[in-house]
């Protein structure tokens, strides 16, 4: 009988795992591509990077920013945004586009009105339940910076919580104008106090200093 051979362990380094494990990373890219399959590249490569900025101290308030030149003319127009329940930013930036990250179209926000909510149905699930719909609404609609605008996307979200009072305290609805005399009259300044300060009024007060001069030196 012929001897029985010897198994040999072999000296060849065991092949690569060819499936390496991936990085969170990766999982959220793939994830990101199977959610949204219509997305372009860069699109999709935006959407990645998203990152949701939030303030709690701005939770349930109207926030309000300078937006130039208007505002150096007319201080008490600027553009307008509406915090959720964890104090995000959403505003109507552009036709069809809405920001929901907390960061407004023009910076930072410089005044805000805390809205009461304690007498809205649901609390704070209806104030955030609003705020997504006319998100929603307003990604469907041309930005018109006279009729349809940062304006109406906060009015169409305030109109649409139930049990909450207008402005001032008064059952009304909601709409720009109001809107507007509400912040413009009381709104808190936001830190730096100074600087909200001086990016309202002061080109305002520049302008007119320096209409006055002319006119002196006429």
């Amino acid at each position: 009988m012929f001897p029985k051979a010897h198994s040999q362990q072999s000296s060849c380094p065991a092949a690569p795992n060819p499936m390496p494990p991936m990085s969170p990373e990766a999982d959220n890219v793939i994830a990101t591509e199977t959610e949204h399959p219509d997305l372009n590249y860069r699109q999709q490569h935006h959407h990645r990077r998203r990152q949701v900025h939030s303030d709690q101290s701005l939770s349930f308030t109207i926030l309000w920013s300078p937006l130039p030149p208007i505002t150096w003319l007319i201080p008490f127009i600027g553009h307008l945004g509406i915090a959720t329940s964890d104090g995000t930013a959403c505003d109507f930036q552009g036709p069809y586009f809405v920001g929901d990250s907390g960061r407004m179209a023009f910076g930072r926000p410089t005044r805000a009105v805390t809205i009461d909510v304690k007498d809205l149905a649901d609390g704070p699930s209806r104030w955030d339940g609003a705020i997504q719909e006319a998100n929603e609404e307003y990604r469907g609609r041309m930005h018109n910076i006279c009729c349809d605008n940062c304006h109406s996307h906060v009015a169409y979200a305030l109109n649409r919580m139930e049990g909450l009072r207008g402005p001032f305290g008064i059952r009304t609805e909601w709409n720009m104008v109001n809107l507007c005399f509400l912040v413009f009259f009381k709104g808190r300044f936001l830190r730096p106090y100074f600087g909200g300060l001086v990016c309202q009024f002061g080109p305002f007060v520049a302008v007119v200093l320096l209409i006055t001069l002319i006119k002196s030196a006429a």
